[in-house]
């Protein structure tokens, strides 16, 4: 009410004017989830973008060894929602042969990087919006440049537990728009 931060049990939280203070994601809030939840309720405060109740997707044991993520292998998506991504962050490779662009990739924290090759591709004049298939999906130590040169990838598990949940929202959204 009075615009002071507060913690979950609602009392006053005082920070030195140089503490970096940022939105909650509700992977890392664990059991305080509801507690918050319900003191939002509370305060009626409405959440301009879905926060408290975004959805939360976690990799598996196997998905966080692993140098590929085989659960979107083989999905088909459209291109416009694969563009879409470019708002996310995510870019397209330079083209290569015929001015087709094989894959999109993103740039995560710590200097790692999602790969997607793309099949059959993205025609950079754009003027074919075939489906594409999400032909292989790995984490890496650079973007791919199209070539896609034999890279040897990284365990998703290296990836912080916002970062895995958001990823995998992303590719939930590609697959849903082929439903």
């Amino acid at each position: 009410e009075d615009r002071t931060l507060a913690d979950a049990d609602d009392r006053a939280v005082a920070f030195p004017d140089t503490t970096p203070v940022r939105v909650a994601h509700p992977a890392l809030l664990g059991e305080a989830l509801g507690t918050w939840s319900e003191l939002f309720s509370d305060y009626e405060i409405l959440q301009p973008f879905p926060q408290l109740a975004r959805t939360v997707y976690t990799l598996t044991e196997a998905e966080r060894s692993a140098r590929r993520l085989e659960r979107f292998q083989g999905t088909v998506a459209s291109t416009r929602a694969i563009l879409g991504l470019e708002r996310r962050g995510w870019q397209r490779s330079s083209p290569m042969n015929a001015g087709i662009q094989h894959c999109l990739y993103r740039e995560l924290p710590g200097g790692l990087y999602v790969n997607i090759k793309l099949n059959p591709g993205i025609a950079i004049a754009i003027s074919d919006l075939d489906d594409q298939e999400l032909e292989q999906i790995r984490l890496d130590d650079r973007p791919d440049t199209g070539e896609w040169a034999p890279l040897p990838g990284r365990p998703f598990g290296d990836l912080d537990p916002v970062t895995a949940s958001e990823l995998v929202a992303d590719l939930v959204h590609l697959a849903e728009t082929r439903e």
